[in-house]
């Protein structure tokens, strides 16, 4: 059986619960399965079951679960980006600083990285870490470490 016949046998019985895709993620955290040669995420060729794909570019968003391994096609709907960060963003499932998928810095490292930066060391008589040096303490990239320093990147407060 594949993984797509899996996904169908899956979804065929209507239920309020949440279904766990248990195979292959993406690197993001979400349910992925191959037909035909081709990747697709499985959250959104499941609710591909229930409604046509829209002619727009659109999001499969998740619902009441906000579980990005649900495949329950009743807990998903077709949005577009903007609606569903605003969905995110309003119950508090958006991912930003430490808590994006890809962050490498708490938001205390932040915090500390420009103390060190802006602390009693500055002045014409620098003697505080480069951003090289911070770069190899918290174990980034330089330009991380300039974009955190510059204010250009995760402002907290």
């Amino acid at each position: 059986m594949t993984r797509h016949e899996q996904l169908l046998e899956m979804i065929a019985t209507p239920t309020d619960e949440c279904i766990i895709w248990a195979y292959a993620k993406t690197s993001k955290g979400y349910g992925k399965v191959v037909v035909d040669g081709k990747l697709h995420l499985a959250h959104r060729l499941a609710l591909t079951t229930i409604s046509d794909p829209p002619t727009e570019k659109h999001h499969a968003a998740h619902g009441p679960c906000h579980n990005r391994l649900c495949v329950n096609p009743n807990h998903l709907s077709w949005k577009t980006a903007t609606e569903n960060e605003a969905d995110k963003r309003r119950d508090g499932t958006y991912q930003a600083n430490e808590n994006h998928y890809n962050c490498k810095l708490s938001d205390v490292d932040v915090d500390r990285i420009r103390s060190l930066w802006e602390g009693p060391y500055r002045g014409p008589d620098r003697t505080g870490p480069t951003q090289s040096e911070l770069a190899d303490e918290f174990g980034c990239d330089g330009s991380q470490i300039s974009h955190i320093v510059n204010h250009k990147r995760r402002i907290n407060s």
